[in-house]
């Protein structure tokens, strides 16, 4: 009896399995042809310069982007140096809101923030030449988005949505 029961288990097992193999056999086999190409604009494109002497570092954003953008930065210190750096715009364009320095205005397509000077202060006098101490800055840029009366809207370019634009060149798609 438990014998039987086995083979039906098995049998129903099989049927179950070459029934749905025609169908999966077909969808793994298909294939189109696809002819062109399509370019895929995400927006801002926006580089870092440092310059960096003694125990300051001059940050400048530059936005090589196709259209404006807005900039933020922050800078991190390596363990126990956090509460040491000091920030010193070069312009009011530049303010810090929580961990983070916003550029308020809108950087034009191959335009430049204006330079955001970032310091340590309190080095350690046991600090031996070739000590590391890195100070690394991390950015983020966003495109701008206008109001209805055409003003940049500073407020709604950094609430986070990403908006792609797609250009098709070429083929029948």
């Amino acid at each position: 009896m438990k014998k039987q029961v086995k083979i039906l288990a098995l049998a129903a097992l099989l049927l179950t399995v070459f029934t749905g193999l025609r169908s999966a056999h077909a969808y793994f086999t298909s294939y189109t042809t696809v002819n062109g190409k399509a370019t895929i604009v995400l927006g801002d494109t926006t580089k870092l310069k440092e310059d960096f002497v003694e125990d300051e570092k001059t940050v400048t954003l530059s936005n090589e982007g196709p259209e404006e953008c807005f900039v933020r930065l922050r800078a991190v210190a390596p363990k126990g140096f956090e509460d040491h750096l000091t920030y010193t715009p070069e312009t009011p364009d530049w303010y810090q809101d929580g961990e983070w320095w916003y550029y308020s205005q809108p950087i034009p397509a191959g335009g430049s923030a204006s330079n955001l000077l970032i310091k340590i202060s309190d080095l350690p006098e046991n600090a031996i030449d070739g000590d590391k101490l890195n100070i690394i800055v991390m950015y983020e840029s966003v495109a701008v988005v206008y109001k209805e009366n055409g003003d940049p809207d500073f407020a709604e370019s950094w609430k986070g949505e990403i908006k792609a634009t797609t250009e098709t060149t070429g083929g029948n798609g």
